[in-house]
């Protein structure tokens, strides 16, 4: 005969189930991550760019109120 294990126990083991079936899950989900897209990469190097040179020049001075 087959001894029942507690309520509590039981539960935990239950909730503990659900949440390994939840990562899997999620880990199934995701995209794996492929060659970077050239355009992107293009765009993101210009944008570090424009900040270098921004970064170089001498502070704005705010427009005067007229």
């Amino acid at each position: 005969m087959q001894q029942q294990l507690p309520t509590a126990y039981r539960l935990e083991l239950a909730l503990e189930l659900r949440e390994r079936q939840a990562r899997e899950v999620a880990r199934l989900r995701e995209v794996p991550p492929g060659p970077p897209n050239r355009i992107q990469v293009a765009v993101g190097l210009t944008l570090v760019r424009l900040g270098q040179r921004l970064a170089a020049e001498p502070s704005f001075q705010p427009a005067r109120p007229r």
